[in-house]
């Protein structure tokens, strides 16, 4: 049997629905948003540290990257911090760059208290110019007030 076009042998919402989905296996990132993984930190192997930044106090704002489930990870870690970064502070992290590379999580803002860690986000495969890792520290009511340190990579 022939048919002269496709929304008259199987309909226009058929169809249409056939190429939305075509669509989405074509672009990932429109798939499904990327999420943070809470269990990551404490379960990764192969842990390192890849961007710090030491205050007076001797607390350190990090960047942090590990392997979990045959992936690479990054997130933001407080390391021993003082009492008014436990007190007044969040941790928060994100990723910024290109929207098909890099997808938007949004932020991951945890608490201070003691040695804290944010979600992880899954490595890229972004090309140059990579995404944007952010780690920050500040007040409770400000996420781009206080310290922040950047990365750069996939």
């Amino acid at each position: 049997m022939k048919f002269k076009s496709l929304p008259k042998a199987f309909g226009t919402a058929t169809v249409g629905a056939l190429i939305a989905a075509a669509c989405v296996v074509a672009n990932p990132s429109a798939a499904a948003a990327e999420s943070f993984n809470y269990s990551v930190p404490s379960k990764a192997t192969d842990v390192r540290t890849f961007k710090e930044y030491v205050a007076a106090s001797g607390a350190r704002l990090q960047l942090r990257m590990g392997k979990y489930n045959g992936s690479w990870y990054r997130w933001a870690r407080a390391y021993k911090p003082d009492s008014n970064l436990n007190k007044d502070y969040d941790l928060n992290f994100w990723r910024a760059g290109h929207d098909t590379y890099c997808p938007d999580a949004g932020t991951s803002t945890r608490d201070i208290d003691g040695t804290t860690y944010t979600g992880a986000l899954k490595v890229t495969t972004a090309p140059s110019p990579y995404c944007t890792y952010v780690a920050t520290w500040g007040p409770k009511d400000s996420p781009t007030g206080g310290k922040r340190i950047e990365w750069h990579g996939r």
